[in-house]
């Protein structure tokens, strides 16, 4: 996952694109959550683990809803005709404000970490959330649909099927071993830097004539 962010943010600076370094932070707030995992077991319980585990709330609301303007920037590069006006760029902007309003309320304004340990995975949870993650949800499952578009023009199934692999292992949740959860994320990762380095059309913005 590292490799594959180093390889964004060089594909960034060649699209000259803010959509493709959005996506690089996706992959930065994962590199840094499972980072933190890995060390839980090896830090122990105490204000160490707990100082590196507010990261991870902070970058999971921030940064995991900017993967559906990425997705809408696939989209309207590869030049997918409802992709392209101003409509669907308020459409996409407007879904991914509201979840990261969501998760800005839920994982920033209302974070709460109780520890979790007693297994492999010592770790800070939130301990004031209740539900499934919805700006999570929303995200991967249009990074789903987006892949599935491209799949139907390019007969390229790698972002959709990254994506929905991420969306099942982490529905599937404990009664799949952690490992799993981890191939799912880079499994989305790389369907989002080959669907980027795929796209042979070249974004322009927004002109007075959009």
């Amino acid at each position: 996952m590292i490799i594959l962010f180093v390889k964004m943010i060089q594909l960034s600076r060649q699209n000259k694109s803010i959509w493709t370094l959005a996506a690089a932070s996706v992959m930065f707030g994962l590199i840094w959550d499972n980072t933190v995992l890995g060390l839980g077991r090896f830090l122990g319980e105490g204000t160490l683990l707990k100082a590196l585990n507010y990261p991870r709330f902070w970058m999971h609301a921030l940064f995991t809803p900017l993967l559906i303007m990425f997705v809408w920037y696939l989209l309207r590069r590869d030049g997918v005709k409802w992709a392209q006006g101003m409509t669907a760029y308020a459409i996409f902007g407007t879904i991914t404000l509201l979840c990261i309003a969501i998760g800005v309320n839920a994982d920033i304004l209302k974070l709460n970490l109780a520890f979790v340990g007693g297994d492999d995975v010592w770790r800070y949870r939130n301990a004031a959330t209740a539900g499934p993650p919805i700006p999570a949800i929303v995200a991967v499952l249009v990074a789903i649909i987006g892949g599935v578009v491209l799949w139907v023009r390019h007969k390229w199934w790698g972002l959709a099927v990254g994506a929905a692999s991420m969306f099942i292992f982490t529905a599937l949740g404990s009664r799949l071993p952690d490992v799993f959860t981890n191939l799912g994320e880079l499994t989305l990762v790389m369907g989002c830097y080959f669907a980027d380095k795929r796209m042979k059309g070249i974004y322009v913005p927004f002109s007075r004539k959009s």
